[in-house]
């Protein structure tokens, strides 16, 4: 049998293929469907999307449209920003240009209304010291102080504008300026001698006291002896002490040549050896109440008793005696006092007379005469040739001066018997009338009196005060105060600079008295002066081959350089005052030792032979270290060499220069000449730092006559012949300043030690102060008859010395000037 099974599992794989296919077939077709399904399912979700990204679309276009809408809005906003912040910048720019330019405007309106408040601080200030110079010529103390009281103190943060010429007139104005303790009793009587360096004094013999004598009484009981003291002026130092008097010291009186000194009590007339002290004999044996020198000193009058004797002093004997009070008085004297006229030709004497005892001692005499009795007290004028007395003046009483005319005289007096001068009066010497009323009495004490010797103002004691009258309108000016004793005696200076006073309280004072403008003159011809820092030491050039030092605080030549066949013309005194470089006719300059007056360095120049006046002198540097000077060169031209001041070799060359002055740094000098131009030099590195053309004020160019280095480096001045000058910066040479006033030449310029002021010197006699800032005058000295050549400054200020017609002039403020720039 055949087996079928493998036909039948064949036939069974065959139906299950079949199967299968027909499954696959259906699950085919089922997936084809499923997956059509699922893509239109796809086709719809993407149409879905598609839609919903056409809406995106839509409205991402929107919002794009929107958004761009919204960024142009944006962007014209930003525009319209930018263009608005680009116009507020340019705005802004031109807002903060124009508050730039606003502001420098502010500025400069400020600066000019600075400038313009300085000038007119400066012109009310020039004003003020124009109004204190003519109260300082006047005699009119108080307004004087007044004036200078206004710029005493500035405020806090204000300029000063005080220079030189306030420190100056301050010391005129009326002031205590020392005071010479030493005398152990009343100082009856002083004097100043002929040259103002010397103040004699005497003090009173101190008695017991006694009872006021009726009949004869024993003589007092000495308790201390007076003496006689010298004083130095200038140091108020006492350096000698000579003579006792037996009794209170009646007069003092110096001769003309201040070598002998003359002192009376009621026993004795005494004369003194300034110089030793010691007492020289004479044949006069009198008393001596009262004494008076004739001005030319040949004669003494003396009252001796009643007797008014006249004595040659140069003989030593009696050439006229004739009765102090007329005969027909009947009458004995107590005490008097005497002056001489100016002139010599006039005596006059106020007499106090013994009391009338008869009358005294008969009470109805008494009073029948008390209403019409003449006072006790008189003034008394005589001829002292003749002895004639033309003049008396009843009530006059205490003191009596001259003026220094010699037509008037001032006394106390009194309408009253026994009563103690209490008015002051002044009378007409020719007539013997009043010719001033004093507007203020001078109270009821002991009263002394001086006439100033410019005749403007007088002084009279009122008890412990010093009245100062002025001698026109007899109206007081000021009173000084100091003395606390009643004042006894005082007496002027010859020239009019101090007036000294004692009295009971046993002192001396030293004061200045407003006036004419007071300064000390040296009668020598200098051609050039030169004052060293130390205020010590003058040193004057002249024309008789002579270099002079002098002491300044003494007044005092202490040496003399003398060099035949030469003439000195201009110096200059090396900062440390050891060496004195002039120059001489020949325009060579020799270096002078000042301590042994030999030479010891000469620096020639190619002038020989050539007497020209018109270079300048010589020049040192503020270290010492270089001296430069002016050479005229016949072949060369005209130059300024520097030498070094130890080797004595030449260290730089200026040509066409004729005058020079060093920088205080001592690096630089400034020279001038007569090319029209100056310029400053930097010697030590030997190179030109400027030069400068010149033009005067008419468009003119004209060369310098003096050049001058501020100390402060900043600025340097010239001087020209048409009195004009100029001030230049340092620095640049550009003008600053030019200053018109002086009427000729300037001579001489030199700078304050503080910069502040520039003087100068001219030919038309004045010497003007001018204010460095503002270039305004501030002041002018005058003095001097002709012109005025050369002009020197203490390094500290206080001394002013100048050269010219009358002499040298000496100025000093007292003080050294603040401020001083280093």
């Amino acid at each position: 049998m055949r087996d079928h099974r493998p036909l039948v599992a064949v036939a069974a794989a065959a139906c299950l293929v079949v199967v299968l296919t027909v499954l696959v077939a259906f699950i085919s077709i089922l997936g084809s469907r499923g997956k059509a399904i699922i893509a239109r399912n796809d086709a719809q979700t993407a149409q879905k999307q598609a839609e919903v990204s056409e809406k995106a679309a839509v409205v991402a276009r929107n919002d794009a449209l929107r958004l761009a809408e919204q960024n142009k809005e944006l962007a014209d906003q930003e525009n319209s920003a930018r263009k608005k912040a680009e116009a507020a910048t340019i705005s802004e720019s031109a807002q903060r240009k124009r508050a730039d330019e606003e502001a420098q405007a502010a500025r400069r309106s400020a600066d000019v209304a600075n400038r313009e408040r300085l000038v007119a601080d400066q012109r009310l200030y020039v004003a003020t010291m124009n109004l204190a110079q003519l109260a300082l010529d006047n005699g009119h103390s108080a307004r004087l102080q007044d004036l200078l009281a206004r710029y005493s103190e500035p405020a806090p943060g204000q300029d000063d504008p005080r220079g030189w010429e306030w420190y100056y007139l301050k010391s005129q104005s009326g002031q205590q300026l020392r005071t010479l303790p030493g005398h152990d009793h009343d100082v009856a009587f002083v004097a100043v001698s002929p040259d103002g360096s010397i103040i004699a004094s005497g003090s009173n013999t101190e008695f017991e006291p006694v009872a006021f004598p009726f009949g004869k009484q024993p003589p007092p009981k000495v308790l201390r002896k007076g003496n006689i003291k010298l004083w130095n002026t200038k140091t108020g130092a006492e350096f000698r002490t000579f003579g006792q008097h037996e009794h209170t010291v009646r007069g003092l009186a110096f001769t003309p040549d201040g070598k002998r000194l003359i002192s009376s009590d009621f026993q004795k007339l005494h004369i003194w050896e300034v110089a030793t002290g010691r007492e020289l004999p004479t044949k006069y044996d009198g008393q001596a109440s009262a004494i008076a020198m004739r001005p030319d000193g040949k004669r003494l009058a003396i009252v001796d008793n009643d007797n008014l004797r006249i004595w040659d002093l140069e003989k030593d004997e009696e050439v006229k005696r004739f009765a102090v009070v007329p005969a027909n008085l009947k009458r004995k004297i107590s005490s008097a006092r005497l002056a001489y006229s100016p002139d010599g030709t006039s005596l006059a004497g106020v007499v106090h007379l013994q009391p009338d005892f008869e009358a005294l001692r008969d009470p109805q005499r008494r009073l029948k005469d008390f209403a019409d009795r003449k006072p006790d007290c008189l003034a008394i004028l005589w001829n002292p040739e003749t002895g004639e007395a033309p003049t008396q003046i009843w009530g006059a009483g205490e003191y009596v001066v001259f003026s220094p005319e010699g037509n008037r005289i001032v006394t106390g007096f009194t309408t009253e018997a026994h009563i103690v001068a209490s008015q002051v009066r002044v009378w007409e010497v020719s007539t013997g009338k009043a010719a001033v009323e004093p507007q203020q009495s001078a109270g009821p004490t002991f009263a002394t009196a001086a006439f100033a010797p410019n005749g403007k103002t007088f002084c009279v004691s009122a008890g412990a005060n010093i009245q100062v009258y002025d001698a026109v309108t007899g109206k007081v000016t000021t009173t000084l105060r100091g003395h606390k004793g009643t004042i006894l005696s005082m007496a002027f200076s010859a020239d009019g600079r101090y007036l000294v006073s004692a009295g009971n309280d046993n002192v001396i004072k030293i004061w200045t008295i407003s006036g004419a403008e007071a300064f000390a003159t040296l009668d020598v011809p200098a051609t050039d002066v030169a004052v060293d820092g130390a205020q010590t030491l003058l040193v004057l050039a002249n024309t008789d081959g002579k270099l002079q030092l002098w002491q300044l605080d003494q007044l005092k030549k202490i040496k003399e350089i003398s060099i035949p066949f030469q003439w000195f013309r201009l110096l200059a005194l090396s900062p440390d005052a050891t060496r004195i470089a002039a120059r001489n006719q020949h325009l060579a300059t020799t270096v002078y030792s000042a301590n042994e007056g030999k030479s010891v360095m000469s620096l020639p120049g190619q002038g020989e032979g050539s007497t020209s006046a018109t270079l300048g002198g010589p020049a040192w540097s503020s270290d010492g270290k270089w001296i430069a000077a002016p050479v005229l060169g016949f072949s060369v031209g005209d130059s300024v060499k520097v030498w070094n001041s130890t080797t004595g070799k030449p260290h730089f060359n200026v040509p066409n220069a004729r005058f020079v002055a060093f920088s205080s740094d001592s690096r630089q000098i400034v020279t001038g000449g007569r090319s029209e131009s100056f310029a400053v030099w930097d010697f030590l590195a030997g190179r030109q730092v400027f030069t400068k053309r010149l033009n005067g004020a008419d468009g003119r160019v004209e060369g310098p006559t003096c050049v001058a280095y501020s100390p402060d480096g900043k600025t340097v001045a010239a001087g020209f012949y048409s009195g004009r000058i100029a001030l230049f910066s340092a620095k640049t040479g550009d003008q600053l300043l030019a200053m018109e006033g002086h009427a000729n030449e300037v001579n001489r310029l030199i700078y304050t030690p503080d910069s502040r002021r520039l003087i100068s010197a001219s030919d038309d006699t004045t010497i003007k102060l001018w204010d460095t800032t503002t270039g305004m005058e501030t002041f002018t000295l005058r003095g001097h008859s002709t012109g005025v050549w050369a002009i020197s400054m203490s390094a500290d200020g206080r001394w002013l010395v100048s050269a010219g017609g009358g002499g040298v002039h000496l100025r000093d403020i007292g003080r050294a000037l603040p401020n001083i720039v280093p």
